[in-house]
């Protein structure tokens, strides 16, 4: 999984390169009609014992202005609150109090199909699907007066999800958008177990969308034009 952030960035180059020869016509205005967005996604689980979040990014091309595909990175490590647990534990079998201390982090590439089923005005109505492949890294740490326990375990990780999408037009290369759905994922029956953590259920998402090059070609082309 180490090719994760090099593969998404190479795909960035690539659809920069490939709309910078195909969409730079003999007439300016006709890249009014770019396709290129990327947008910014908070994931959170719904009322779990442990809620689950996701932070991460997208970029993406829409085909016959209703089907969007895109690629995507995520991270479940917050920049403001990494996932840390503490907690003191009593082991029966060794009669004694063990502290422990555990970090679990996700990252994952998800590829994902959205298509747009209806329309009015500012409002748009998409269904999305998604599938991703990542992988789950997890430290644990347990401390006795007689005993030092300390385990790494690794997993992959399998995201599948469909949701439902309400986007809202604030300006011609900026949207506000909500979903709602449902994720399955495969990942270690360890890590679960140690961690306490779920992946599967509903849950809910929010951010913005820039359609890229709308935005460059109203603050940037634009302005070359003679």
């Amino acid at each position: 999984m180490k090719y994760i952030y090099p593969t998404f960035f190479l795909y960035f180059l690539l659809s920069f390169e490939s709309y910078s020869q195909n969409s730079l016509p003999d007439s300016v205005g006709n890249l009014k009609n770019s396709k290129w967005v990327v947008q910014y996604d908070g994931r959170y689980s719904f009322i779990n014992k442990n809620p689950t979040h996701f932070y991460g990014f997208l970029v993406g091309e829409i085909f016959q202005r209703k089907n969007l595909f895109s690629i995507g990175i995520y991270t479940n490590i917050s920049p403001y609150k990494p996932y840390y647990q503490e907690q003191e534990i009593f082991d029966v079998a060794l009669n004694t109090t063990v502290q422990e201390k555990s970090n679990f982090h996700i990252n994952y590439l998800s590829f994902a199909y959205e298509r747009t089923y209806f329309h009015r005005k500012r409002f748009y109505f998409n269904l999305p699907v998604e599938i991703g492949i990542g992988y789950g890294k997890a430290y644990l740490l347990q401390t006795s007066p007689i005993s030092r326990v300390e385990k790494i375990i690794y997993s992959k990780y399998i995201p599948i999800q469909i949701g439902n999408e309400v986007e809202y037009k604030i300006l011609d290369w900026l949207s506000a958008r909500a979903q709602i759905g449902y994720r399955y994922s495969i990942l270690n029956k360890v890590i679960n177990k140690n961690f306490n953590v779920n992946y599967n259920g509903f849950y809910y998402s929010f951010g913005l969308r820039v359609y890229t090059f709308k935005l460059i070609n109203k603050f940037i082309l634009k302005k070359k034009t003679p």
